[in-house]
């Protein structure tokens, strides 16, 4: 009776949590390719400690960790969010689930946060899944396929802490980070990057990189900030050095366009915005704004310190007209777009 209320408690659980974060995910084609191929890459003793160190050498703190970077790299290298699966008999459990079981991790991106907190979330995200292991997948699928959702169809990313884990899972899963490690014995720390062959070779070397810098600089990063730390690593750049050369303080007197254009400087292929399905690089932000400041002052008129409204909705245009209006040495006054245009402009009495 009690492993049958364990059962079903499990089952609501996968079932509502599936129904809360499939909406992130794209369906997939069927594969184009079933070979995989393989990548390995290893931490030297002294880094593969420090690495074990942080997660207090136990599996599942580990697990977290490496799905926490495992998600933040694949998040940013795809079009999409990655569905990060373990194999379910990773997990302490007095009922075992078979190999052949996917259970899904989900970790909310939010480059506000430090490294330290966003790892904290991923704990809790792995020990939420551990509590509920006994459930029949079988079912599981048919409940999701009650709402029209078909489990098959969707991209599976995974990770676990050793090799070969996903031997049976090799019909679902499309790119898989797998670990050897020794817990008693971590004089090196192994990585293994299964891809299907559709998967460019240079890509997977990419993600290889950015795993291993993360990796290898984990003690000193806790305290960064998420974005902060994926724009060095995407840019493939000493993250310690990177983050260490960014101004601690922002003083009232510094101004906002200066720091964006001497962002734009050292970084000027990463991601500055997303807005509408549209992404600019700080390149292309940086070139948008300062026409937008041509414009204000060579069309418009517009001189040093004077006073602009503006009536937008969000947008990557609202950013643009931000900062072309502080490159042209004026000031903005926001107005609510929601308000009629004769109540929004009485702010300028």
């Amino acid at each position: 009776m009690k492993k049958a209320i364990r059962q079903s408690l499990s089952l609501e659980y996968w079932v509502r949590k599936f129904l809360e974060i499939h909406r992130y995910f794209s369906p997939h084609p069927a594969y184009a390719a079933k070979e995989f191929k393989s990548h390995q890459f290893k931490l030297d003793a002294g880094r593969a400690r420090d690495f074990l160190n942080v997660g207090n050498n136990d599996q599942l703190t580990i697990l977290a960790i490496c799905s926490c970077f495992w998600s933040l790299i694949l998040q940013r290298n795809l079009d999409s969010p990655p569905l990060i699966v373990v194999p379910s008999d990773i997990f302490p459990a007095d009922e075992k689930l078979g190999d052949t079981t996917p259970v899904f991790i989900d970790f909310p991106y939010d480059e506000g946060k430090s490294l330290r907190d966003f790892l904290q979330v991923a704990g809790q995200e792995v020990q939420q899944v551990s509590n509920h292991l006994d459930f029949d997948f079988e079912e599981f699928r048919l409940r999701m396929l009650a709402h029209d959702i078909e489990i098959d169809s969707f991209p599976l990313f995974g990770i676990c802490l050793r090799k070969n884990a996903f031997e049976n899972l090799t019909e679902r899963i499309e790119l898989v980070m797998e670990f050897e490690i020794d817990l008693t014995v971590p004089e090196e720390l192994f990585f293994f990057i299964k891809y299907r062959s559709f998967f460019d070779a240079k890509l997977i070397k990419q993600l290889a990189g950015q795993f291993e810098m993360l990796a290898c600089s984990i003690k000193p990063l806790l305290d960064h900030r998420v974005g902060n730390i994926l724009l060095a690593v995407n840019e493939n750049r000493s993250i310690i050095e990177s983050l260490s050369n960014t101004p601690k303080t922002f003083q009232p007197t510094d101004r906002i366009e200066v720091y964006f254009r001497m962002q734009a400087k050292k970084t000027p292929s990463a991601v500055a915005l997303y807005s509408n399905n549209r992404t600019l690089t700080y390149l292309e932000l940086d070139d948008l704004s300062d026409r937008m400041g041509r414009y204000l002052r060579d069309r418009c008129g517009v001189k040093s310190g004077d006073l602009i409204g503006m009536r937008m909705e969000h947008s990557e245009w609202l950013i643009i007209c931000i900062l072309g209006i502080l490159k042209a040495d004026a000031a903005y006054i926001p107005l609510d777009p929601q308000l009629p245009p004769r109540q929004g402009f009485g702010n300028f009495n």
